[in-house]
């Protein structure tokens, strides 16, 4: 059709992605998978559960190499920086955010109520660790698995 070609839609199709891009790109064809999962569960009337375990189902059958999902071989699959949300590191690594911030719970109203700001000893460095320590945190979080329909996906 006239006005078709790569970046184009054809007429009533509604993308913006030419079928080339989409066949290249993982994440389209996971999205695709999953509209085509739901489309049938409504048509079928099927109830939450059936339509969760048809979601499961196709996202297992998913074969893309930027997705990986948690399973028996999720070792081999995952990256060698990607931290495993129920690993001991992160287990200790959250324990110590709970601390630091039950330190800022207290020593922040407490700075501001007296206005007694940190000038030296051990509560100068204990709020510059925290505020360090956090910064790290946001970067750690970067790197750590999450959950999606109920499996660890270990990929950034």
């Amino acid at each position: 059709r006239a006005g078709e070609g790569p970046g184009r839609p054809a007429a009533g199709s509604g993308s913006l992605v030419s079928p080339a891009a989409e066949e290249e790109d993982p994440l389209q064809e996971l999205i695709s998978q999953l509209t085509k999962v739901l489309h049938v569960s409504r048509s079928k009337g099927m109830d939450v559960g059936a339509a969760e375990s048809e979601l499961r189902r196709a996202i297992n059958e998913s074969t893309t190499n930027n997705i990986s999902i948690a399973g028996e071989d999720a070792a081999a699959r995952c990256s060698h920086f990607v931290i495993h949300p129920y690993s001991s590191f992160r287990y200790y690594w959250d324990l110590v955010s709970l601390l630091l911030t039950c330190y800022v719970f207290l020593s922040v109203p407490y700075e501001l109520s007296f206005q007694a700001p940190p000038t030296g000893g051990i509560r100068l460095v204990l709020d510059d660790v925290t505020t360090a320590f956090f910064l790290v945190d946001i970067l750690l979080n970067f790197n750590t698995g999450f959950y999606a329909f109920g499996m660890v996906v270990m990929d950034r």
